[in-house]
């Protein structure tokens, strides 16, 4: 039987041992290897998130949108027509009034009248003069002289001053009745009319001169296209990486030359986050605003949404 070596378990062991240091150190060289080791990074800060798919559902609506109604019924003396621009303050609708007017015209006339006041403080200025006279009569004899009048008389001369003083009060008092029921009066005819809100654009009129309004039943609508909102819903899980004041870029396609298409950018920031979620498609609804003075962009245009997260 041949011999084997006795180096041989010591050549082995050191081959084994500097094949193990080789692989060790081609490990720590391979790329793939230090990336598998190394920790992952976290995710970026600052996602833009782009809202446009169909079920994010953005969509342009106009803020100020108001329908005028009457808290009363009436027939209409005056309306205002569809497509007709509007200040804030305009009279833009009226009942008929003649019975309300003729009521103002009957209270602003008792207003006007003092005469009775004026009356009262005659009747009470010549009944005090006639007391003092009276009192200074008896006061320029000498005590033990008879007086001229009598204590009896100088007290009924006394209580008639007094009384026509608290006559004056009377009638100024029912003159302030007569205002009130003047400002009433002012009030019942101010009710039979309605003004616009601000200014805007009568975009509907439901009702027109002459036509029966019910309490409540719109007579016409106002639009103001001067701010525009930018809403939309997203899913759940994108809402606690949203907050209010990010930024906001509306992106609104108009169609161009040529069949083009020609993109415009609003910025704008984020103004409300829904508290609440819709429980069958668990999504939340977020809006914007945007300034439309110069009035191009229209409800209902198709537009996307770019939000920049937390």
């Amino acid at each position: 039987m041949p011999r084997v070596s006795s180096r041989w378990p010591l050549a082995l062991t050191i081959a084994l041992s500097l094949g193990g240091a080789w692989a060790l150190h081609g490990q720590e060289k391979s790329p793939g290897l230090s990336v598998a080791k190394s920790p992952v990074p976290p995710p970026s800060v600052g996602v833009e998130i782009l809202l446009d798919k169909i079920e994010d559902q953005v969509a342009l609506t106009f803020v100020d949108r108001h329908e005028i109604t009457f808290d009363r019924p009436g027939v209409l003396q005056f309306v205002v027509e569809e497509a007709e621009s509007v200040t804030a303050g305009q009279v833009i609708a009226r009942l008929r009034n003649e019975t309300a007017a003729a009521a103002v015209a009957v209270a602003a006339a008792r207003v006007l009248n003092q005469a009775e006041i004026d009356s009262a403080r005659k009747q009470a200025e010549a009944a005090t003069l006639e007391y003092q006279a009276a009192k200074a009569a008896n006061e320029r004899n000498p005590k033990t002289a008879n007086p001229v009048y009598p204590q009896t008389a100088i007290d009924r001369l006394r209580l008639a001053s007094e009384s026509a003083t608290i006559e004056i009060e009377r009638f100024v008092k029912e003159h302030a009745v007569n205002e009130r029921a003047r400002d009433q009066a002012q009030a019942e005819l101010d009710s039979l009319e309605v003004k616009a809100p601000r200014d805007g654009l009568v975009t509907r009129a439901f009702k027109q001169t002459g036509e029966g309004v019910q309490v409540g039943e719109t007579v016409v609508e106002i639009v103001s296209t001067r701010r525009i909102r930018v809403e939309a819903e997203i899913d759940l899980a994108i809402a606690p990486r949203l907050k209010v004041g990010i930024p906001v870029t509306l992106l609104v396609d108009f169609p161009g030359p040529d069949q083009t298409v020609v993109t415009e950018k609003y910025e704008t920031q984020l103004k409300f986050i829904d508290p609440t979620v819709d429980p069958s498609s668990l999504r939340v609804r977020i809006w914007a605003e945007v300034d439309n003075a110069h009035g191009k962009l229209r409800e209902g245009l198709p537009a996307r949404m770019l939000l920049r997260s937390l």
